[in-house]
């Protein structure tokens, strides 16, 4: 009972911050932001956007093309 209690009063809390964002977003997006303000807010969005994460995705191989349902074919150095 008290998780669900704890749960709900975090709700206003989530939709203000949800808010919070979409104005941030508008402004951004309008270029209502100063170009430093824009950086940082591309930023903040690009780290949420990841996770936190840094690195850059590895490249697909042609087993993950495959897996997606991407036709591969593997041409040799004699173009055949």
């Amino acid at each position: 009972m008290g998780l669900i209690r704890k749960c709900l009063e975090m709700i206003p809390r989530l939709q203000a911050e949800e808010a919070l964002q979409a104005v941030s977003v508008t402004a951004l997006g309008t270029g209502s932001m100063q170009a430093s303000d824009a950086r940082e807010a591309k930023a903040r969005l690009a780290r949420a956007a990841t996770g936190g994460r840094r690195e850059k995705p590895r490249a697909a191989t042609p087993d993950d093309l495959v897996a997606m349902g991407i036709g591969v074919r593997v041409v040799g150095q004699d173009g055949h």
